[in-house]
């Protein structure tokens, strides 16, 4: 698969914190599991991902600093390595199902 310049988008169905936290420059970032749904490709690529895509939940763990990082119905886009992972049905440290 030539997946180079493909990367997903889907919009942030529920939000679930974690108790897992991490300070960065003195800022305490706050861990969370981000449920995703009506996944498709990013705007910049002319390719319709497959009917069977679009109505599938994909879970991406974040850390953030402010509540609006991770609001539901914000449209989130997956890096290249969790598209990959998502196309390939893999299981990942930041793509769960």
């Amino acid at each position: 698969m030539n997946s180079e310049k493909k990367r997903l988008q889907g919009t942030v169905t529920k939000v679930e914190p974690t108790d897992t936290t991490k300070v960065i420059n003195g800022e305490r970032w706050r861990k969370v599991i981000l449920t995703l749904g009506s996944l498709r490709f990013s705007k910049r690529v002319r390719e319709e991902i497959l009917e069977n895509w679009k109505n599938k939940k994909v879970k991406l763990t974040r850390y953030t600093l402010y509540d609006w990082h991770s609001q539901v119905g914000a449209r989130k886009t997956l890096t290249i390595e969790e598209t990959e992972a998502v196309l390939d049905g893999q299981i990942k440290e930041t793509v769960l199902w």
